[in-house]
């Protein structure tokens, strides 16, 4: 937290982070929701999942594509004025008289390609968080940074489910929209002052990657098997987030179809506290888990 406090540039970085991850939780909250009312409900989630699930196989060539980029913050900010213009325009097609199979096809899509800028915008982040804190205070910013996320993900699910109450759905998606426009305000005006103080170029001219990406891959590879246990930590890890992930499907399609017996209030707020008690999870993790880490380190 200390780091969060004293580093502004890395505060209002932060921030831009947290609006957009809580704006796209909103739109989310309100597609599921929508999706959910229609006759052929089942076959609506599972396009929906589809295009949540799809980016993750990107995560490789995203984080690959973000090593290999020299301005990160010009790119940073361009991934969030793209997705501003993407749910903006998701929002305008909630409001026009297409039909409701023809919007549900169309915003997956626009969701696929979001999440998939998303993949390589969120692969900018972790060096721009070095070049902001260094690296000495990385982990402890990148633990931070993500137990607030978490917590701040867990208070949109609830203002999502309640917004549903009196908001359109193309309201929500303005709203997400939105926030990607401010995140990518936010994100320019920290570039814009690092570049002043001067601490971008030569941090980002040391850390291009230069090898191509099969070779990228073979050299991660050799350096995850010279560490002991590493490799199984990776694919265990890679099985649960696997099984979890198809879970969320299941658990959504699964509660529209027996909603006498499982659904709490409504439909969106249900599936916001199923998503709250998995960011609780993640927050504690993040929060407690590297303080956890070097004590058992240390008694070891």
């Amino acid at each position: 937290m200390n780091v969060f406090l004293k580093n502004k540039n890395y505060r209002i970085f932060s921030i831009a982070s947290f609006l957009s991850s809580a704006g796209d939780i909103l739109f989310y909250l309100a597609f599921m929701t929508y999706a959910s009312k229609l006759q052929n409900y089942s076959l609506a989630l599972s396009l929906i999942a589809i295009s949540e699930s799809i980016p993750r196989l990107f995560y490789i060539v995203g984080g690959y594509a973000a090593d290999r980029t020299k301005n990160k913050y010009r790119n940073i900010v361009l991934a969030a004025i793209i997705r501003f213009v993407l749910y903006g325009t998701a929002g305008f097609l909630l409001i026009s008289n297409l039909s409701q199979w023809n919007l549900v096809i169309i915003i997956a899509g626009i969701n696929l390609i979001s999440d998939i800028i998303g993949t390589y915008s969120g692969g900018l982040v972790s060096p721009l968080i070095v070049n902001l804190v260094g690296s000495d205070e990385f982990a402890e910013a990148e633990g931070f940074t993500n137990g607030l996320g978490e917590i701040i993900n867990v208070s949109a699910q609830f203002i999502g489910s309640g917004l549903l109450l009196f908001l359109s759905y193309s309201n929500l998606a303005f709203i997400n929209a939105i926030t990607f426009l401010v995140a990518g305000l936010l994100f320019a005006h920290v570039g814009f002052k690092q570049k002043a103080d001067k601490k971008i170029q030569s941090h980002q001219e040391e850390n291009i990657n230069s090898q191509n990406f099969i070779a990228t891959m073979k050299s991660s590879y050799q350096q995850a098997k010279k560490e002991h246990g590493l490799l199984t930590i990776i694919f265990v890890m890679a099985a649960l987030n696997g099984s979890l992930g198809s879970m969320n499907a299941l658990v959504s399609i699964v509660m529209v179809a027996n909603r006498s017996t499982m659904i709490i209030s409504n439909y969106s707020f249900t599936l916001a506290v199923i998503g709250i008690v998995a960011s609780c999870g993640t927050a504690l993790g993040s929060i407690f888990g590297p303080q956890l880490t070097k004590k058992y380190l240390f008694l070891v």
